[in-house]
């Protein structure tokens, strides 16, 4: 887990968050909604002491905790080890601590066990058919990449719930 402290410098505008309806139409031209969903929040930058975290996710609720000019530390779990995504945050004045709900922490674990496998192992298998193409184990290289498709987001599931439990414990 990664863990920021120091002076809340900065704290950019939020996007997203918003539920989204998808919308059909028929000939008659009556709109029928057919599936919501939420768009994924984020701020555009977050300086706290002397790093800046571009473009990081974070749950509605919690970036109303995001108060710029105080000492803090900040919590931070990597998306796919790029895309920082925040925690939480725990200041240090008065020792108050704010963390993501566990709804949210639980719907990102559902997205990582379900939705990610979906799309990963289909680049996985032809990857993994590609390489074990050219190294000359054909018949192996689609399975392994079969499994680093399914195993990489299940992988990303278990360092969310190991690192909610570390900020959670701090």
């Amino acid at each position: 887990m990664e863990k920021h402290c120091g002076k809340l410098e900065r704290v950019g505008d939020m996007t997203g968050g918003q539920i989204v309806t998808r919308v059909e139409i028929d000939q008659q031209g009556r709109r029928t909604p057919t599936a919501s969903f939420r768009v994924a929040t984020e701020i555009d930058v977050v300086q706290i002491g002397n790093t800046t975290l571009k473009k990081s996710r974070v749950e509605g609720a919690l970036f109303g905790n995001l108060i710029p000019g105080r000492e803090a530390c900040l919590y931070i779990f990597r998306h796919f080890h790029w895309t920082p995504c925040i925690l939480g945050i725990k200041y240090k004045d008065d020792g108050s601590k704010h963390l993501a709900s566990w709804a949210w922490i639980r719907n990102t674990m559902l997205q990582y066990i379900i939705v990610w496998p979906l799309m990963t192992c289909i680049a996985g298998v032809i990857v993994g058919a590609i390489l074990g193409g050219i190294v000359g184990v054909d018949e192996y290289g689609a399975v392994l990449g079969l499994l680093a498709g399914i195993g990489y987001p299940w992988w990303s599931a278990v360092r969310l719930w190991k690192e909610y439990g570390q900020a959670k414990a701090d």
